[in-house]
């Protein structure tokens, strides 16, 4: 038994002696079972109504600014949204891009076939031209050399 129950124990028992048990339990159970120091008065409850009034004030504050957050967040999103649909046009645009490179390239091919092909005629005429430019070098040649014999 802890000594605050002691003390209870031997006043319940005194005001018995004195008042008498029906009076002494009515007493007894007015007072409160704890240190009347843990008794909260109106001023101590409104202190707290106070404290809270601050903290609710304070999370009202801080709502506000998730709130605020919460619209930059969703202004970014929307950013982001628009961003994306910049890029896949811009993917579709360069696959269009990358498509005539393509068709450019395979016309450039054409191109080099045309050269090759034109470079081996002008080459194939260039030696019947020097062929015969050499047959009728020797004709003449030959004519001169009949000339003069």
């Amino acid at each position: 038994m802890t000594s605050r129950e002691q003390r209870r124990f031997r006043m319940r028992a005194s005001l018995g002696e004195q008042l008498g048990d029906e009076v002494a339990e009515d007493l007894m159970d007015s007072l409160p079972p704890f240190d009347w120091m843990q008794i909260a008065t109106k001023d101590d409850i409104r202190r707290l109504e106070i404290r809270f009034d601050g903290i609710d004030h304070r999370f009202d504050s801080i709502d506000q600014r998730f709130d605020a957050n919460d619209r930059r967040f969703d202004s970014i999103d929307q950013q982001l949204v628009s961003i994306n649909q910049q890029l896949d046009t811009n993917d579709r645009r360069f696959d269009g891009t990358d498509q005539q490179f393509e068709v450019m390239e395979r016309r450039f091919d054409l191109v080099d076939q045309r050269f090759d092909l034109f470079e081996s005629k002008l080459g194939t005429r260039m030696l019947r031209m020097s062929i015969a430019s050499t047959v009728s070098s020797v004709g003449v040649l030959s004519g001169v050399l009949a000339l003069l014999r």
